[in-house]
């Protein structure tokens, strides 16, 4: 997912004005085994989409409104976005690791170097 879809997903979903019945329900949704398969079911682009016509009918008291329905579309979202969080946290941990071994491998040369004798390495 791109990253200024990912950042306006999670945006977009703390903006949202839900009650919070609703809310719960797919927060306990979202933490079921098989969320994650169902969020990967649908594009996130129309998962917003469907749940903002469901909004409306909400909203509108529409015959075709389906509590249910609204529930797993936001808990579809709701672990959409949090896989790519976890995403984004472990590619940071990746960068992190790499940048420290090369950090660790050149901080053990410059001590090897330094307990060498006859090295200036280190010296004051």
């Amino acid at each position: 997912m791109p990253k200024d879809l990912q950042t306006d997903l999670a945006t977009q979903l703390l903006a949202m004005r839900r009650p919070g019945l609703l809310l719960q329900a797919a927060r306990i949704a979202a933490a079921a085994p098989c969320a994650e398969r169902r969020a990967r079911r649908r594009p996130v682009s129309k998962l917003l989409a469907e749940e903002a016509a469901l909004n409306a009918a909400r909203l509108g008291y529409g015959p075709g409104y389906s509590p249910r329905r609204h529930v797993q579309v936001i808990s579809a979202l709701m672990s959409a976005a949090s896989s790519e969080r976890a995403a984004a946290l472990s590619e940071r941990c990746d960068q992190m690791k790499a940048s420290g071994i090369s950090d660790l491998r050149r901080a053990m040369k410059s001590r090897n170097a330094s307990s060498m004798p006859g090295s200036s390495a280190g010296a004051s």
